[in-house]
C-alpha cells in the first residue's frame, strides 16, 4: 500500500510507530453454499454449481476493507476505505470457499485491521462486477467471478463465521 502525504508533511523527530494488533494470518469461510431456503440478506445465495471462475486449485484478490466504501465520517474511515491490503488467498471447500489473509504488525492500517479481527468484529464478503455476475431469476448466482475480498462488519450473509487468528 502507498501512502503520499500532503505537501509540507515532516516525521515526528524520534518518533516510533507503535502496532496495535499483533498481524500474522487469519482465515475463515468466505462464501458458504445454500440454497433457496436460506438466502443471504439481499435474497440470493451460492451453491457448489456456482461458477467462480477458478483457473487453479486456489486464486489470490485483493483483500479490502468493507469493499472500499467508507462505514463512517472521518480521516481514518478514508483510510480504510481507500486501503488495498495484501492479497488474499482463496480456496474451494465442500461447504464454499475459504479465504486467507496475513496481515504484518509493522503496518498501522493492517495492524488495526488486525485488532479489528481479534476482536471478533469482522467476517468476509466477495467481490464481483457486475458485468461478470451472472444470476438466476430465482436468487441463484450462476456466475461469480471473484475480484476481491473484504473484511466488513456487515456482510450479506450473516451466517458467515468471524475471521480467526490461524496462526
Amino acid at each position: 500500500m502507498a501512502y503520499t502525504h500532503e505537501a509540507g508533511w515532516r516525521p515526528n523527530s524520534g518518533g516510533v510507530l507503535k502496532s496495535v494488533g499483533s498481524g500474522g494470518t487469519y482465515g475463515a469461510m468466505c462464501v458458504r453454499f445454500s440454497d433457496s431456503s436460506e438466502p443471504d440478506m439481499t435474497g440470493e445465495w451460492f451453491d457448489e454449481n456456482t461458477d467462480f471462475c477458478f483457473k487453479s486449485a486456489e486464486i489470490r484478490v485483493p483483500l479490502l476493507f468493507n469493499h472500499g466504501l467508507k462505514i463512517a465520517n472521518g480521516e481514518i474511515a478514508q483510510r480504510f476505505a481507500d486501503a488495498v491490503f495484501p492479497d488474499a488467498t482463496i480456496a474451494r471447500t465442500a461447504g464454499g470457499l475459504f479465504g486467507t489473509i496475513s496481515l504484518s504488525p509493522a503496518d498501522p492500517l493492517q495492524s488495526a485491521l488486525a485488532k479489528m479481527i481479534e476482536a471478533g468484529a469482522l467476517r468476509f464478503s466477495s467481490g464481483s462486477t457486475v458485468q461478470l455476475a451472472r444470476r438466476d431469476g430465482d436468487g441463484r448466482i450462476t456466475r461469480w467471478p471473484l475480484v476481491e475480498l473484504s473484511t466488513t462488519p456487515r456482510p450479506a450473509e450473516p451466517r458467515l463465521p468471524k475471521i480467526r487468528r490461524l496462526s
